[in-house]
């Protein structure tokens, strides 16, 4: 389950790096085609997109390092050294996203603490619970938004179909069910804190936030999409 805002752990790690010493350590690596010295940076903890990226410079080293050929050495490198400066792009990046973070918290703050249902049916229900003020040290005020939809869970005659072999157990079609309908409530989640976070920051009016809102659907699929939520759109007719 993806979180909406960073950790004060992880902000406390990107804010712990030193820049310099970063772009220092990124060109050292790169030299001895291994990522020791970055370790001291801690950069595991600064979320997982900056991790990913570690282990993406650390991946690059490794086939640099295990390549014989000259022209491969070469590629190879440069490809090491690109991947680097995504490394360092990276931190810089969500530094910048947890500056952002803070002083949007000042005004208004969407939890994503939502906790997934023990069985799924067709008919989902998000509550999103959200607070805000007019501005900083104000009194702060409190509000909900519960977000409602239907899953279509008739087949997509579209898509090619696979006969089984045997007809699966009646307790493996449940699973199937539940996994599938997981992946729905997952991604309906995220577009839920989303767009109430989205209204937020373009200078919405939080108390005319409704209660209840029953999302749209693409009209051929009636699949959820980026604007299902958008809780603040006339309904097309």
């Amino acid at each position: 389950m993806s979180a909406l805002y960073l950790s004060d752990h992880e902000k406390a790690a990107l804010r712990a790096v030193d820049l310099l010493e970063l772009e220092r350590l990124i060109d050292e690596a790169l030299w001895q085609q291994r990522i020791t010295g970055l370790h001291a940076l801690q950069l595991a903890n600064c979320g997982a997109y900056v991790a990913n990226q570690l282990r993406a410079f650390d991946r690059a080293l490794a086939d640099y390092a295990k390549s014989k050929s000259a022209k491969r050495r070469e590629d190879l490198r440069g490809r090491a050294w690109m991947v680097g400066r995504d490394l360092g792009s990276a931190v810089r990046a969500m530094l910048e996203r947890a500056d952002d973070e803070d002083k949007e918290r000042q005004l208004f703050r969407v939890s994503d603490m939502i906790s997934t249902p023990y069985r799924f049916s067709e008919h989902l229900e998000i509550q999103v619970h959200f607070d805000w003020c007019t501005r900083a040290k104000d009194q702060w005020n409190f509000g909900t938004i519960t977000f409602v939809h239907d899953v279509d869970t008739r087949p997509d005659y579209t898509l090619p179909r696979h006969q089984p072999k045997r007809k699966p157990s009646a307790a493996k079609v449940e699973q199937e069910r539940q996994d599938k309908l997981y992946r729905h409530w997952e991604h309906f989640r995220m577009l839920a804190i989303n767009a109430v976070r989205t209204f937020l920051q373009r200078g919405g009016d939080a108390a005319t936030i409704p209660e209840r809102f029953v999302v749209t659907t693409s009209g051929r699929d009636h699949y959820l999409n980026n604007f299902s939520c958008d809780f603040w759109q006339e309904p097309k007719t």
